[in-house]
Formats: C-alpha cells, structure tokens, sequence
C-alpha cells in the first residue's frame, strides 16, 4: 500500500526545470509573462507553467504566497480565504470565487519544501490540482515561476461548454485561474516593498535567454501588458516539423481553415479577403481577414466584421532541413459584441488572457498537424455556406 501511495504521488508531481534554466529566461520574463503549456499524447492537458517578473524582493514574494489567509485582501472576487493549521507544518485554506455567471469554491493544502533558493510552497486543492510556487531571487528582483496542474474538466456547466466546444480552452482556462493568482501576488509583492520600482534583471540571469529548454517539453506562450494594464500582444511559439516553405502556403490558404482548424465554421475568399467565421459556445466572431505573404511571415488584418482592427502575424525561421519555428502572434479585443466576455472579462482580466492564448493554441496545434501531415478534420461544416 506505501508503494503504491508513493507511486500515485510521484505520478502526480508537477514537472520542474533546474533553476539556472530559468534564470537565464528572467529578461524575456522581465519584458512579458510567460508560460509554457504542455500537453498529454492525446491533447488534454499535462500541466502550465508560469515565469513572471516581480520588481520586489523574493523574501517578500514568497511571504505573500504562504499568507493564504490574506488572499481574499487582494485577489480579485476571492471572496472567502483562510489559514487552518494541520499541525504538521501544513495548513489548509477554503476559498471562493464569484464571477457573473458562475462561481467556484475549494479546499487547498499548503506545505513548504527546501530549495537551493529557499522555500518553494506546495498546494494540494481539490480534483487532483497542484501548484508549486518558485519565487527566484534575480539581481534586484524576482522571477516567480509557478507550476501549475487544474482539472477544469471536472468544473461546472459552463466550463464544461467551452472545454466540450474548444480542447484547448482546458488549457486557457488553466492558464487564467494560474495568471488570476500571479498577477494579484505581484501587485501584492510591490505594494508591500514600497510600490513600484525599477528592479533590474542585472547580469544575474547569465547566459543568453532561449525558450529551447520549454519548447523541448510544450509550446511557450508571452503574454504583453498593454496601456493601463488591459491585454496587449499574444504570441504563441512552437516547433514544426515540416520546411518553412510548406508552413507559409498552408497558412496562406485561408480558404482551407474550415477544413481542419476547429471552431472555424466557414472561410472562404471575400473581395480581397477572406471571411473566417468562428465560434465558442458563447460567442461568434465572423470577420473579413486581408493576408500579406512575406519572405518569412504571413500577416492577417481584420478589416471588416467583430474582430476588424485585429492583427495576427506568423513569423517563421527555418531551423534545420524539416523543422520551422513558428511564432503566432495577436492582438485583438474578443470581447467585442458579446456582453458576456465583455463582463467576464471585467470581473477577472486573467480570462482575456487565458482565452486569448487557448485560441492561440487551437491555430498553433491545428497548422502544426496539417503540415506535418496528422490533423483531421474536426469541424462540422466546411467551406462557403
């Protein structure tokens, strides 16, 4: 019976890199939050990880972390948090959140564990989640790397909806409920310190940054801040294993997208353009795309529709004979026409993220099996209607 407990629980332990891998990613952290989502053969979710820069002295961050009971202070529609201690060193938390249209509710363990960097938190919450929090001292600031797993599978209704409509919104939704909790514990950090200042990477990071060691497990998602804090630029990185050439003409063929990018119910050309209709459970966005091929890039501005103003940009390096690295990148406002992201989006900004990044995925993962010859066809509906 211990066997096969310590066998369950190495199962479910959150996968970490070596520090100094990290550390060397601090100045990218410093310019954009990163995260790094990887996935299981079948596409579910394996586990997020988050590397964000926090201009305030570890000792702080990791104070902030482990005061679980003061969550509720500063964390957005946390409404309920506490401190229970379990007399071994662990102490349990109950929380709650509401939002417009749902609510959620838990139960989360805490413990400590020794690092060579000082104490990482552990918590154990319900469904099998896990989090592991890092917080790295790097020259005057702290890069705080949080591992992540939620099964957001096992979620109410509405979750359900999405996860049903779009795989990869497990994946976002994750990413939100993970980048709710370090966006609330840096603002918490620098207010504690003394407010914002400017904390420098400086030459602690050492060696020159490079996503290798996280594309090597997941694709890398870089999330920019935009004016007043709202969501700037969206890129999602990853490797495929097909020639640039090959990458640029399907992409290119925004007609096909129907065929095999799911959630796009019809693309077909419009004018100059091309009219891609996209759908969540609730929401659809029907927007008319104007493409620009480029050496090593495709462009897309939306010029007509609920997403006009919106920008995508492939940027393509061919990285040996059959393998290109690909960077997705986006800014668009997906709350537009629908009262109801536009609300949710409000009430908990970490959503915009999270739903961003999760149709980033669904576009990276759906050009990857088509150039490399897996993707199906997993859409209804293709083609002009």
């Amino acid at each position: 019976m211990a066997a096969f407990a310590s066998a369950l629980a190495l199962a479910s332990a959150l996968a970490t890199w070596p520090h100094q891998e990290l550390v060397r990613l601090a100045p990218l952290a410093a310019m954009a939050d990163i995260a790094c989502i990887e996935s299981n053969p079948d596409g579910t979710m394996k586990q997020v990880t988050v590397l964000a820069w926090v201009p305030a002295p570890a000792a702080i961050v990791r104070e902030v972390i482990a005061q679980s009971e003061r969550y509720h202070e500063f964390m957005p529609n946390l409404t309920r948090s506490s401190r229970e201690p379990l007399g071994d060193g662990r102490w349990r938390s109950r929380w709650k959140i509401e939002l417009p249209v749902s609510s959620f509710e838990g139960t989360n363990v805490y413990s400590l564990e020794h690092t060579d960097a000082g104490d990482a938190v552990l918590l154990r919450g319900d469904g099998d989640a896990r989090y592991r929090y890092e917080p790295l001292a790097v020259g005057d600031g702290t890069l705080l790397v949080q591992y992540g797993y939620t099964d957001v599978k096992g979620s109410n209704a509405f979750v359900r909806s999405f996860i049903k409509r779009q795989q990869m919104m497990e994946h976002g939704l994750a990413l939100s409920a993970q980048m709710m909790f370090v966006t609330a514990i840096r603002a918490e950090a620098v207010r504690r310190a003394g407010g914002a200042r400017a904390a420098g990477v400086g030459g602690a990071a050492g060696g020159r940054p490079s996503f290798d060691a996280l594309l090597a497990r997941g694709q890398v998602a870089m999330m920019r801040t935009g004016a007043g804090g709202s969501l700037g630029e969206v890129s999602v990185i990853d490797r495929l294993f097909a020639s640039e050439a090959r990458v640029i003409e399907v992409i290119a063929r925004a007609g096909d997208y129907a065929g095999y990018v799911p959630g796009v119910e019809h693309s077909y050309r419009k004018g100059d353009g091309f009219l891609i209709e996209m759908s969540l459970p609730i929401v659809t966005w029907v927007t008319t795309f104007v493409l620009r091929v480029e050496a090593h890039a495709v462009d897309g501005v939306g010029v007509d529709g609920d997403l006009a103003g919106a920008r995508w940009r492939w940027d393509l390096s061919a990285r040996g004979e059959g393998e290109t690295l690909a960077v997705y990148r986006v800014r668009q406002k997906l709350d537009a026409g629908s009262v109801v992201l536009r609300k949710l989006f409000q009430y908990q900004p970490s959503l915009e993220y999270g739903v961003n990044v999760a149709l980033g995925l669904v576009w990276m993962r759906a050009v990857r099996g088509r150039v490399e010859g897996w993707g199906g066809v997993p859409v209804r509906r293709r083609g002009r209607r």
